[in-house]
């Protein structure tokens, strides 16, 4: 049997090969690529940090480690007035929503556990869950509850733009599971085009910008900080580093559901047919979901935060009408072409 032939083979995982792929990225991959995300923003927000013995390790790159070490001795302290067990209930919210849409998402062509026709939906269910359970977090040290009230009007807005992102891009694939969303990118079956190689990206420039945008303000990211805004719910202690784990556990999520909704998810580039996909989807989807979380991670450190007047006009002045018109065109070509 010659290499070349060998090498076009196309390759077929058994069912316990691909409960094992995908186990390890939901509960392996996923929590160390989180927790990367959130070690590379402290370390540049250290980076910045003035004075003499602030940071620890060459440029605060050990910072984080003595930050953590500072939460395990830390106790874990509440607001006064506020629930025990709400608190618990809202982080384990916050940090099993994002592995609940990470397991509903392709890495390959074989790789799909969410139930037929229910992907997209179940996946921005989960990931809106996670967003408002760790506001609620956040949320509780605004400086008054007609702030709060504000605050959540912000992330309402933000869930619904992901809705209307997503809606866009599985109405323009004519699917409602991912793997679906995933198949019209790589078979170019969009609007009837057979021979256009485009992904979603090309075709929802505008949906693409308002997940990323809606992403970020959903989860707090670079303008939509909540800087300065009082005390979080979580002071000190363990809790308030799971609980920034959890935030950008998220932000992971969100980027791997982008990836699959714009940026062909595990396909390769070139090789949308590629045999290997079996093996090669999880590492391509995990590079396109580094890529967005790139993004998301400068903004996050480079962008300083809007005030809540900004933000409102931000979300509904400019994001809502470039969601809608990119959904209404969508839905449009859909049912005239």
């Amino acid at each position: 049997m010659s290499a070349t032939w060998a090498a076009t083979l196309p390759i077929h995982l058994a069912f316990w090969q691909r409960t094992l792929i995908g186990l390890v990225v939901v509960l392996v991959v996923a929590p160390a690529l989180a927790l990367g995300l959130q070690v590379a923003t402290a370390t540049l927000r250290i980076r910045a940090r003035r004075g003499s013995g602030s940071t620890a390790g060459p440029g605060g790159v050990l910072q984080p480690l003595a930050d953590l070490g500072r939460a395990v001795q830390s106790e874990d302290v509440l607001p006064s007035g506020a629930s025990a067990v709400l608190a618990e209930t809202a982080l384990a919210l916050a940090i099993a929503a994002p592995f609940a849409a990470l397991a509903v998402i392709p890495a390959g062509p074989d790789q799909v556990m969410a139930p037929a026709g229910a992907g997209v939906p179940l996946g921005v269910a989960a990931l809106v869950v996670c967003g408002l359970a760790s506001w609620w977090a956040d949320g509780r040290g605004v400086a008054s509850r007609a702030e709060g009230a504000v605050t959540f009007s912000h992330a309402a807005i933000a869930a619904a733009l992901l809705c209307f992102a997503a809606a866009a891009a599985a109405v323009s694939a004519g699917a409602a599971s991912l793997a679906g969303v995933v198949s019209g990118q790589i078979h170019h079956a969009v609007f009837g085009w057979d021979t256009l190689g485009v992904p979603g990206l090309i075709l929802h420039p505008f949906a693409f910008f308002v997940w990323l945008a809606a992403l970020a303000a959903l989860f707090r990211v670079g303008p939509f900080r909540m800087a300065g805004a009082g005390v979080p719910y979580a002071i000190g202690g363990l809790r308030a580093w799971a609980w920034s784990l959890a935030r950008w556990l998220g932000v992971l999520a969100g980027c791997a559901l982008g990836a699959t909704l714009f940026l062909g998810g595990w396909a390769v580039p070139g090789h949308p047919t590629l045999t290997t996909a079996s093996v090669l989807g999880p590492l391509v989807l995990a590079c396109k979901t580094l890529l967005l979380a790139g993004v998301l991670v400068t903004v996050d450190v480079g962008w300083p935060s809007l005030g809540l007047a900004a933000r409102w006009g931000l979300l509904v002045g400019w994001l809502l009408p470039l969601a809608l018109i990119d959904l209404g065109a969508t839905v449009f070509a859909k049912l005239v072409w």
